[in-house]
């Protein structure tokens, strides 16, 4: 089996999409031995790279302007010049590869996750889409929430919803498969200080004593 593993953003440019991605394919990668490859869009890079990170075959394809340089009209000016080039370049990678993958797993949101998720449904592939932040919608990008929702209404494509809200949106939007993954913690790595100690160590170290109150 072989997986196309699209993020919004991905490693080394820092993002909870791409972290969640990264961490839940080296597992994947230790337990089963599967093979998947990744495309990520980006904020920081523009245009077409691909490199190695721990191993996995990445390839960034990101707009030729980065939008966030400029703001109000101009932005969005910006965007939809981004637009054609995006969609072209995720053809391109995906043209030559379409029978090479499985399915389609995408986290965040992004016009290189509606592009691919569309070229590989069209396919017959299956999708399986991870809602990783607060959306208004299951069904990116939203100007196509119609082609979207077409696909995520197939039995052979799911959303996976990181908590309960985003599974209650999912299921608001008629989403017909949903697995809520919650992200994993490690609860021995948290602890709650004794008020004493609290106070003991506040005020060593500051000018405040018990009867100041905090606001971070």
């Amino acid at each position: 089996m072989k997986i196309l593993v699209v993020s919004s953003k991905y490693y080394p440019e820092y993002s909870g999409s791409g972290f969640r991605a990264h961490k839940t394919y080296k597992r994947l990668e230790g337990k089963y031995s599967i093979n998947y490859d990744v495309v990520s869009s980006s904020l920081e890079q523009t245009g077409v790279q691909s490199f190695i990170y721990e191993d996995a075959n990445v390839t960034r394809i990101a707009g030729i302007i980065k939008p966030f340089k400029y703001k109000g009209i101009m932005q969005k000016v910006v965007v939809w010049i981004n637009f054609p080039f995006e969609v072209f370049r995720c053809w391109l990678y995906i043209r030559p590869k379409l029978n090479t993958y499985d399915f389609v797993h995408t986290f965040g949101h992004s016009r290189a996750i509606g592009s691919l998720t569309w070229y590989l449904a069209k396919h017959n592939k299956s999708a399986l889409r991870e809602l990783c932040n607060d959306v208004p919608s299951p069904y990116y990008p939203k100007r196509f929430q119609g082609i979207m929702k077409s696909i995520f209404n197939s039995k052979k494509s799911m959303v996976v919803a990181i908590s309960p809200m985003l599974e209650k949106m999912a299921k608001q939007h008629l989403v017909k498969n949903i697995w809520q993954r919650p992200n994993p913690v490690e609860i021995n790595k948290f602890s709650l200080e004794l008020k004493e100690k609290k106070y003991l160590l506040r005020k060593k170290i500051t000018h405040f004593d018990d009867k100041d109150i905090v606001l971070a």
